[in-house]
């Protein structure tokens, strides 16, 4: 027993206090005793032998996970570490993320959304990533391509490939949301701008009453060339601007609420606008004149009057019924696209004003309106809508464009110049500019519908 204390105790099996516990503790039975005695023998050799198996399970692992590591570089794929499995959709994960999580990217969705190359989707700001953060003109801002988008979305401006420049077109086109939404007309895209532009309550353009700008200004222009409006253009909307716009809507099948909205506005620049009627002028009646009684002649004593001699009317020239010329067409000749690219090119870097027609700015239609007027080209001006009703022939494909046809966009046009560029006037530039290749460029092919052939 002596020698089996001794070794417990070199081991650390058993304290001093143990070893030196009274007798009467240490009475027990002789079966106890003995099984006290095995397990103190075994009880080493168990545990090394179970290190010992640890110790090779582990080793295992270790070589098994280096193999498959092997393997993998070897196959081309990369080592992925073990990771809890992804939340399920509409969970959140608990906690804080880990400080190596990187940020979700506020553009594109590599999952659900485009390929990156083509253009980014609109999707609503996250107030989380600072995207309600204020953008100021003549800022260089990736988030400026998601701004143009929306407000080209809602026709505050026109469509055009997006740039992330924030220029002064944009800035027109955020004032004008402004004045829709009853904000500070500014131009700066704050907080209150961005949250309004992109909620739910966001409304499509339209000029209405009480509106005052130069979009007001040149919508009065045209109400006055179709003779609806006779009062001045002064950039007002007011009664009789209404009372105009209702005039021209009834009389081409538009509803006639007194507002201009898409369908008014293409109806108003399109070629086959009807102009008001001309009123009938109202004869005003001639009075008859009062004959004057003829003095009777005084005879001679013994003269026999005689008949008296019947005066001859002499005949009026009745008027001739004027016949109207009709207006005369000049018909293109061959040659004349390369008078037409020539003369568009001079105007390269001229700006961009919605709904301008020349000749120190325009907006795309009025580019093509002025460029063909001034090629020898006689046409009435034409939106882009205008142009594919138009009665010029339809190019279907990009392929068979050919010098100087009118290239026709989802609300948008340019001049087609050869070798796959084109010449136009740029909202999102806010100038004209000469493209690169539109056949090779995602945005141009996506949106193209057709092409007009003028020569």
């Amino acid at each position: 027993m002596a020698r089996l204390l001794s070794r417990a105790r070199k081991r650390g099996r058993v304290s001093f206090e143990t070893v030196r516990a009274p007798k009467a503790q240490e009475r027990v039975s002789p079966l106890r005793d003995a099984v006290r005695r095995v397990r103190a023998r075994l009880r080493p050799r168990l545990s090394l032998k179970m290190a010992l198996l640890v110790y090779a399970l582990a080793a295992a692992v270790l070589v098994t996970g280096a193999w498959a590591g092997i393997a993998a570089l070897v196959r081309g794929k990369p080592v992925q570490a073990l990771s809890a499995p992804p939340p399920a959709e509409g969970q959140t994960v608990a906690g804080p993320l880990p400080a190596d999580t990187p940020e979700p990217d506020p553009i594109f969705d590599f999952e659900t959304g485009p390929d990156p190359v083509y253009e980014p989707p609109v999707e609503p700001p996250d107030p989380a990533a600072g995207q309600f953060e204020r953008l100021d003109p003549g800022e260089t801002d990736e988030r400026v391509r998601a701004l143009q988008e929306r407000l080209m979305e809602l026709d505050y401006m026109e469509k055009d490939e997006p740039t992330d420049f924030y220029g002064f077109v944009t800035k027109y086109a955020v004032q004008l949301f402004q004045r829709e939404f009853g904000l500070q007309v500014d131009g700066v895209a704050g907080e209150e701008t961005l949250r309004a532009l992109y909620s739910d309550q966001a409304k499509p353009y339209v000029v209405r009453q009480g509106d005052r700008g130069t979009d007001v200004l040149e919508m009065q222009k045209r109400l006055r060339e179709l003779g609806y409006l006779k009062a001045r253009a002064g950039g007002t909307f007011g009664e009789e601007t209404t009372a105009a716009v209702k005039a021209f809507q009834k009389r081409n099948a538009l509803s006639d609420d007194g507002v201009i909205g898409s369908r008014t506005r293409e109806a108003l620049y399109s070629e086959g606008a009807r102009p008001a009627p001309t009123p009938k002028p109202t004869p005003t009646p001639t009075p008859k004149p009062t004959a004057k009684p003829k003095p009777t002649p005084t005879l001679k004593p013994g003269t026999t009057p005689g008949p008296t001699p019947k005066t001859t009317p002499t005949p009026k020239d009745t008027p001739k019924k004027a016949t109207p010329t009709p207006a005369k067409t000049v018909k293109p000749k061959g040659n004349d696209a390369d008078a037409l690219i020539s003369f568009a090119k001079e105007l390269v870097g001229r700006s961009y004003v919605r709904g301008a027609k020349g000749p120190t700015s325009f907006d795309c239609s009025g580019f093509v309106y002025y460029a063909l007027k001034n090629s020898g080209v006689s046409l009435s001006y034409m939106t882009s809508g205008g142009w594919l009703n138009s009665s010029y022939e339809t190019i279907s494909s990009m392929s068979d464009l050919r010098k100087g046809d009118i290239v026709c966009f989802d609300g948008h046009v340019g001049i087609y110049m050869g070798d796959g560029r084109m010449i136009d006037a740029s909202s999102s530039q806010g100038k004209v500019r000469i493209t690169g290749d539109i056949r090779e460029n995602s945005y141009w092919t996506r949106h193209f519908i057709c092409a007009k052939r003028v020569y």
